[in-house]
């Protein structure tokens, strides 16, 4: 989401106080976009008051300097780590190769996969009695975000968020693992990111 700061198209604090405050409670409010779409001090004082509402953010208003006080308040927390999967900056490095040939005429022979590691969980069939109340387990065998709250709620005073970002740990995408096997499932699964 580009940041406008005014005019018909805002998005600087489009989740403004008054959006913030008519929320329902027990809503979620998840932000993986950019930090200042919402106002976060007007977050903070909705939940300071009643505490009702679900917040999942990975990007912040003033990063790096976010509004600490927000934490405590937020359910899973993580340092803007979107496109930090090794297959993201691998494909940021593809589409510059990609251009780079392009703009010298040459016919790229290179591709993605040649270059990244084979992930540790590669394949696995799922029984047919798998259900889709075990998403989460299944998804957490390749990313788990909790590990991310907990390193940013750890280490946010000692390292900085910024720190944090630059020194943010290698992780997959969840279409490294093929899943096989005749659980009814599966087309789903193929949806949410999962190999087939």
């Amino acid at each position: 989401m580009p940041l406008v700061k005014d005019g018909e198209h805002c998005t600087y604090h489009l989740l403004d106080k008054q959006r913030i405050d008519a929320l329902a409670e027990g809503k979620i409010v998840i932000n993986a976009s950019r930090g200042d779409v919402i106002d976060n001090q007007a977050l903070l004082v909705r939940q300071q008051a009643q505490d009702d509402l679900c917040l999942v953010l990975d990007v912040w208003e003033n990063e790096p300097d976010i509004l600490e006080d927000l934490l405590p308040y937020v359910e899973l927390a993580s340092v803007h780590i979107a496109g930090h999967t090794l297959e993201g900056k691998g494909r940021g490095t593809l589409m510059l190769y990609q251009a780079l040939c392009q703009h010298l005429g040459l016919t790229p022979s290179s591709d993605l996969a040649q270059h990244l590691p084979t992930p540790s969980l590669a394949q696995l069939t799922l029984s047919e009695s798998w259900s889709k109340e075990e998403l989460g387990a299944l998804v957490h065998l390749i990313y788990d975000v909790r590990r991310d709250d907990a390193i940013l709620r750890a280490q946010l005073h000692s390292h900085g968020f910024d720190l944090l970002r630059k020194t943010y740990p290698v992780r997959r995408e969840l279409s490294t693992l093929t899943l096989g096997g005749n659980n009814p499932y599966l087309s789903a699964l193929a949806a949410f990111g999962f190999s087939i």
